[in-house]
């Protein structure tokens, strides 16, 4: 015998949550802490699906955990821009996962506390979050896509906030903030291109003139 690990499944939330509701739903965000000991403890969100027999007796629950980790590094993976942050948030403003390196919690004393966004070390995360907050106060009155701008350190940036809901209880909110100068830059180049062609075009055309009016004088 290597360990004893009293661990009793029938009150852990995605269990008790599941058979509250009598159906399929996500379970809230909590922290598991494997009682092992072998693994780190980390926040995730658990899909619960209690099933029944056909006199509506309770069977079993099944239950899948999305590891919030795996989704900042999804985030991370997906995100086009190089400065822009994309982050994932509750209605109540907790962070959920972002595509920064900086963890969406902090580990105090060995236990985790998940972040505001507007605590986020990462500014653009932080800024987007405040932003949000002066402009409508409470989260849960955005019921669809907005589109917003703030400054930034003296640069502008541009956000999107879009509501992620589904038929299970998922209810958060997706923000994508990504500074001016990522959809400026190809314009800037095609105008600094246009600028040097037309000085080069310039300098053609005087150097001819010279060479003309030398030749006819």
């Amino acid at each position: 015998l290597l360990y004893n690990v009293d661990f009793d499944a029938l009150n852990e939330a995605y269990y008790t949550n599941s058979i509250k509701a009598g159906k399929p739903i996500w379970s809230r965000i909590y922290t598991w802490y494997d009682p092992t000991g072998f693994i780190p403890p980390y926040i995730t969100a658990s899909a619960g699906y209690p099933l029944y027999d056909k006199n509506q007796k309770l069977l079993a629950v099944l239950a899948s955990d999305v590891h919030l980790l795996k989704l900042s590094e999804f985030l991370r993976n997906s995100n086009p821009s190089r400065t822009g942050q994309i982050f994932i948030m509750e209605r109540s403003g907790a962070l959920i996962a972002n595509s920064g390196k900086e963890k969406p919690y902090r580990i105090r004393n060995k236990t985790i506390e998940r972040l505001n966004a507007i605590e986020s070390p990462d500014s653009v995360v932080q800024s987007a979050a405040k932003q949000l907050q002066q402009k409508f106060k409470n989260f849960q009155t955005l019921g669809e896509i907005r589109n917003l701008q703030f400054d930034l350190q003296g640069e502008r940036h541009y956000i999107q906030v879009a509501p992620w809901k589904d038929a299970y209880g998922l209810d958060w909110l997706v923000i994508v903030a990504v500074p001016a100068r990522e959809f400026t830059a190809q314009i800037d180049a095609n105008t600094r291109d246009t600028i040097l062609l037309c000085l080069a075009a310039l300098g053609v055309a005087t150097l001819i003139g010279y060479l003309t009016s030398n030749w006819i004088t």
